[in-house]
């Protein structure tokens, strides 16, 4: 099970937590949590095996040659990380998901990507590969020049929002950071967290005077994207 220190809950906004009321874990026991993580893994198992169906037809009837295929999921899911279960938080593992491209005009070997992207970047990103023009007022940016070198220059940051009963909570993730704000202007609080020392994102640095200038600017471009 994941570890969680026994003070977590004051060392965190409770907003943070919200999505899991009975926290920790619902109140389940270590033996009923660990059932419903070998529930969650064997959905999983089946999900992929029904892609590999599909991915199997298409190969059977000709058609890999000129079929892109993109696959993604709608959200992460907690399965007991900050004491956390589903989803609707702002942590890594809810905000994060899995996204696959495949086909013509991307990298022929398997390569994973680092990018920070998100999905408002398929729409363009497929229309640039068919060769059609999205409208001007389309969201998102092409991926293009990832899917051909995943080690391209990328600089551009993921924005995500909550909205849970009475919480919510918006979100920037860069490449090294995460800066969340609860409520109007981090009233309900405010969390940073430093992606490359702490991946579990267990130590909040948002009261730490060293990155109070790498707070401010983070704080002021989730401002600006939700003007």
């Amino acid at each position: 099970m994941p570890f969680v220190p026994l003070d977590y809950r004051n060392m965190v906004p409770s907003a943070a937590l919200a999505s899991t009321p009975e926290w920790p874990n619902f109140g389940t026991t270590e033996r009923q949590a660990r059932e419903c993580i070998l529930a969650y893994d064997a959905c999983v198992s089946f999900a992929d095996a029904q892609v590999g169906r599909l991915l199997q037809a298409v190969d059977d009837l000709g058609l890999a040659e000129n079929t892109l295929v993109v696959l993604w999921g709608d959200h992460g899911y907690h399965l007991g990380e900050h004491g956390l279960w589903r989803k609707n938080s702002l942590y890594e593992e809810s905000a994060r998901a899995p996204l696959i491209f495949a086909g013509p005009g991307i990298a022929p070997t398997s390569h994973t990507c680092e990018a920070i992207v998100e999905f408002v970047d398929i729409y363009p990103t497929v229309a640039e590969l068919v060769g059609l023009a999205p409208p001007d007022s389309t969201e998102g940016r092409s991926l293009t020049s990832l899917l051909q070198n995943p080690n391209s220059v990328w600089s551009h940051a993921a924005f995500t929002e909550t909205h849970f009963r009475d919480v919510s909570g918006k979100a920037i993730r860069t490449s090294r950071w995460r800066c969340v704000v609860w409520g109007d202007d981090g009233q309900q609080g405010v969390e940073l967290y430093d992606e490359t020392a702490d991946p579990l994102e267990m130590n909040n640095l948002a009261n730490n005077p060293k990155h109070s200038q790498t707070l401010t600017q983070l704080r002021k471009r989730i401002g600006a994207h939700w003007k």
